[in-house]
């Protein structure tokens, strides 16, 4: 790769009770988009939202009563450079493939309500709450993918795809009027 990514490794240690509070920070960590190497080690690229990210979380940690340490680092070979990258790319890619999981099981929900002749409110709003939960969702993985993997087209896609047939069945339960309130 031509630019020369440098990279944040964090560590922690607290105590064992309560357990919410390393649970709290493994959460901040995985929604930081931050992965895990080996032996408490913990890896995100160097920028700085992440840099002000970890430092937060080194501050949290201590005030539970543990220890923290955040470092900057850099790839000494170009391998060992591809495997990191490759890291953030399949954890991405995971959160995508998970994404179109989800994707997949709206549009099975959409074509139920509508081969069933479903076409009421109280679905449009489901349905609604659904799609901007995708929608929030996308941008979470969408903002920790810094190095932008393929799938996150593919998901924009889908995306797509998901909104054009709720528009299409927003369409058709404004239009029959909801009549007889869910009765075909």
């Amino acid at each position: 790769m031509s630019m020369e990514p440098k990279w944040l490794l964090f560590t922690y240690h607290l105590p064992s009770d309560p357990s919410r509070n390393r649970v709290a920070v493994w959460r901040q960590l995985r929604k930081l988009g931050a992965v895990y190497l080996e032996g408490g080690v913990w890896l995100s690229p160097e920028t700085e939202a992440h840099r002000s990210a970890l430092l937060h979380l080194a501050d949290e940690v201590n005030r539970n009563g543990g220890t923290a340490d955040c470092f900057i680092a850099a790839s000494l070979d170009g391998t060992q450079e591809e495997k990191l990258f490759g890291l953030f790319g399949e954890a991405r890619n995971k959160e995508y493939r998970n994404l179109m999981g989800e994707c997949q099981k709206f549009l099975a929900h959409l074509d139920r309500e509508i081969s069933g002749e479903h076409f009421i409110f109280n679905e449009v709003e489901e349905l609604e709450s659904d799609l901007d939960r995708i929608q929030r969702w996308f941008n979470q993985v969408r903002q920790r993918d810094v190095f932008l993997p393929s799938l996150q087209g593919e998901v924009e896609e889908q995306i797509k795809s998901c909104k054009e047939l709720f528009g299409t069945f927003v369409q058709e339960v404004y239009e029959r009027g909801e009549a007889g309130r869910g009765s075909p």
